[in-house]
């Protein structure tokens, strides 16, 4: 097949054959990268069970996004053939490095953390593998594992979402559980699969245990000359003990190994991320104690060989003699002269660290948590009435924290992703990329609040701080004040007169105010036509409790600001003139509002095409809140606006680094790529943006538009298909393509440019679009319309290459002037 073009995929070699198909390198022609196209093999393509199998890696695949899980990304038929497209990777399988030698310890731990991590991913899904071993593991080039071959996977019901695709799975459920079936590969098997019974989870624990036994060893866990052999090994003969295989292995990695190999599954590990768990704190462990091994045991070897440690010094072995029991058995190991002699060296080096922490240095884990995640606060009063006060207590710990200067605070959009999880904190870490997570709890009992919350290092699994408050309602404030201090005392930060002063500053004394606020904030967060409004209603009875309240009138502004009034159902002006007044009002209560000075730059922006009021409100709100993300990403959008690309696309990055988990963060830095024709960068901006909402409009919009900048005409059409279908718009999805065909790029804009409700485009998007089809009158009709309404977008005129059709006009021309940009600088 090599030379051959299947879809719009070209075969370009082969890479392998197995039992389960034949693999092919491949060119995406359409994305310009390089895929691997896996092949049912001819003989086998007509057997329903086969084909069934492979649908069903296919299914369980496409259905995870995990770094240590091979992505599948289509599935089609060629010729009567079954295939799948998916990542293509450099490397080789596990298998072909443990059959030489055992692995060192430290990347077996790591590797093992990552295929845990992976399996919890599957496992919460419903996917159970069933045939982990050391082939279906791949290492790419840089280290990366990943799992392959979900082709016996177990989809339990909850994994079953296409009803069509249900049926012939459990049948074929039925055939490969049935008693006496095993199912998997002989040597990695669980006893339960070797006995043919009901598998869950566990068995990939049992299974994952034999392969991290393999890689520190070099040897399988149970061998035998014929699968009835290996079969009653894995079922009554436990293995040999890892460390007579390599005396590396330490004990606590020998007792993770145990209780992965558990022949008892409700004896062993019931989860993959408690086997993560315990594998990363022995990483944390094993790295802490390779400053300190052997000190105990080596001393009892040989020591005659230093002299004595001093009185002072002898009161601080007992300190480092916990840490360093880790290490005893491997010490044993290895008696003779030299390692007493490094050991002795090491005490003296250990004894001096710990002086000087005696001295008054402060202790490393409070030095390494300098970000932080707020997840919101759960409500276990159990009154859909009072859902508002977790979310609204966590809201405001994130706005009293991110003030100070030291701490990376995640900001409010990425941190409440997480709301109605059941999460592991170790995850959320990983994917925030912070030090430290506050979890909370709040019960409201009448007038009695209760609030439980602690502050827990992710890297040391350790709780920092925690504590327990029970106080009247009208105490709220105190009880955040507390809780925000608590957590930067326990943090080491050293507060600025300033800071505490926010901190501790109160935005208003009426409890009934502040509770109103919170619950337009609640609401305002949903961000539905009827949400918005009734965030409204809530502020605006904030306020007749206490019209000085300035959050509320930042509230207010904010009602007025998202959506540019549509939410609400009134024109731009207004919206915008009620905004800006808002605003004002606000920053005469309280000049120190980042929201305030960030919401009313956007609007000076837009409303007044006031360049430098709007730049110096954003610098302002930057200065008063340097974690605030919107107003990096607001920032990022004047400053493309300018044509300063280099400083938008670094405003923008921060304003992801700030909210990694809001998809209007990578899409404001494929934006400002996008601005600077940086093409094949925004293309990878936009695709991060889409993985996390992959329904996200204008990100669609703008991902097409790039498409046509790049002459991927074909690709342009299908993302439109795409945004049609979204909106429910199927007919037009058809209709599209059609026209298409039969018309080319004519067909194309005109089609767009009919597309009906709900799918509605702005004023300024039409003028595009009549430009492209070159009906010029019209779209400068449009435009002359957009800058009327001071459209969103209308500043973009200078540089967006997608108005590159018009500048050579006059009109153009006389458009920019009336923006009145000042020069780009240099």
């Amino acid at each position: 097949m090599i030379g051959e073009t299947v879809s719009h995929y070209r075969i370009t070699a082969k890479l392998g054959e197995g039992g389960m198909g034949v693999v092919y390198r491949a060119e995406d022609t359409r994305l310009g990268r390089q895929v691997a196209l896996k092949f049912l093999p001819a003989e086998v393509a007509g057997d329903a069970s086969y084909l069934e199998r492979f649908q069903r890696e296919a299914r369980a695949a496409s259905a995870l996004n995990h770094p240590a899980i091979c992505t599948i990304y289509d599935i089609g038929e060629h010729e009567g053939r079954p295939y799948i497209v998916m990542e293509m990777m450099e490397g080789h399988t596990l298998d072909k490095l443990v059959r030489r030698e055992a692995m060192p310890v430290e990347r077996a731990v790591e590797i093992g953390i990552q295929l845990a991590d992976a399996l919890d991913a599957a496992h919460e899904r419903g996917i159970v593998h069933r045939d982990i071993k050391p082939s279906n593991v791949f290492l790419t080039q840089r280290g990366q594992p990943k799992i392959l071959d979900f082709g016996l996977a177990k989809l339990t019901a909850e994994a079953e979402v296409d009803s069509e695709s249900a049926a012939p799975t459990h049948a074929l459920e039925a055939d490969l559980t049935r008693p006496g079936t095993a199912v998997g590969t002989v040597a990695y098997m669980s006893p339960e699969q070797a006995k043919g019974e009901e598998l869950d989870s566990r068995t990939d624990l049992f299974s994952l245990g034999l392969v991290l036994y393999e890689m520190v060893t070099g040897q399988r866990a149970f061998t035998g000359n014929t699968s009835a052999l290996i079969f009653d090994a894995i079922l009554h003969k436990s293995p040999v003990a890892p460390v007579r295989l390599n005396p590396e292995v330490p004990t606590s990695l020998e007792q993770i190994l145990t209780k992965a190999l558990e022949k008892d599954r409700s004896l062993r590990y019931q989860h993959a991320s408690d086997l993560r768990t315990d594998l990363e704190r022995l990483r944390r462990d094993s790295e802490f104690s390779k400053s300190v091994p052997a000190v105990a045991a080596a001393t009892v070897s040989d020591t005659s060989v230093a002299a004595p440690p001093s009185a002072d010094s002898a009161s601080q072995i007992s300190t480092v003699s916990s840490d360093a029991q880790v290490a005893v058995d491997l010490a044993k190991r290895h008696r003779g002269k030299l390692f007493a002699t490094l050991a002795a060296l090491l005490i003296i080096i250990v004894v001096g660290v710990f002086a000087v922490r005696k001295a008054g240095s402060p202790p490393a884990v409070a030095g390494q948590i300098r970000s932080l995640a707020v997840l919101p606060f759960v409500d276990t009063t159990g009154d859909p009435e009072t859902e508002y006060l977790g979310d609204g207590i966590a809201e405001s710990l994130i706005n009293s924290l991110t003030v100070i200067p030291d701490l990376r605070v995640v900001s409010r959009s990425s941190s409440f992703r997480y709301k109605g999880r059941d999460v592991d904190p170790a995850q959320v870490a990983r994917e925030l990329d912070v030090a430290g997570i506050v979890t909370g709890r709040v019960t409201q009992r009448g007038d009695q609040l209760i609030v439980a919350a602690e502050l827990v290092d992710v890297q040391r699994d350790a709780q920092l701080w925690g504590e327990r408050y029970t106080r009247p309602m009208d105490q709220i404030f105190d009880v955040e004040e507390q809780i925000a201090r608590a957590i930067s005392e326990h943090l080491q930060l050293r507060l600025t007169g300033a800071v505490e002063e926010q901190i501790s500053s109160r935005q208003t004394d009426d409890t009934e105010a502040y509770r109103l606020y919170l619950k337009g904030r609640f609401y305002w967060n949903k961000r539905t036509n009827e949400d918005i409004r009734k965030a409204l209603e809530y502020f605006e009875r904030a306020l007749e409790s206490d019209p000085t309240y300035a959050l509320a009138w930042a509230g207010v502004a904010d009602s007025y600001t998202v959506g540019d009034g549509a939410y609400l159902g009134i024109p731009i002006a207004e919206a915008r003139s009620k905004a800006i007044a808002a605003c004002k009002r606000a920053l005469e209560l309280d000049e120190s509002l980042a929201e305030a000075h960030t919401t009313l730059a956007d609007r000076l922006h837009y409303a007044e095409w006031d360049w430098s009021g709007a730049e110096r409100e954003f610098k302002r709100a930057i200065e008063l809140n340097p974690n605030y993300a919107t107003a990096h990403q607001w920032y990022a959008e004047l400053l493309g606006a300018l044509g300063r690309f280099d400083e938008s696309i670094a405003a923008a990055r921060r304003a992801e680094e700030l909210d990694p988990l809001s998809p209007a963060m990578p899409f404001s830095v494929a934006g400002a790529l996008h601005g600077a024709r940086r093409f094949k960068e925004a293309e990878e901006w936009y695709l991060r943006s889409l993985k996390i909402e992959p329904e996200f409009l204008w990100a669609l919009i703008q991902f097409a538009e790039l498409h046509i900048s790049t002459e991927r005409y074909d690709e342009a059409v299908e993302i439109w298909q795409r945004i049609y279908r979204i909106n429910g718009l199927d007919d037009w999805a058809d209709r599209l393509a059609q026209r298409y065909a039969a018309e080319g790029l004519d067909g194309y804009w005109r089609t767009l440019i009919e597309t009906p409700a709900p799918l509605e485009l702005p004023t300024l998007y039409s003028a595009y679009l009549h430009a492209r089809l070159g009906e010029i009158d019209e779209a400068f009709r449009l435009l002359e319309e957009a800058m009327d309404q001071r459209a969103n977008g209308t500043t973009f005129l200078y540089d967006w290459p997608s108005w590159d059709p018009l500048r050579a006009d006059p009109r153009f021309q006389d458009l920019l002037a009336r923006l009145n940009r000042p020069p780009v600088p240099g």
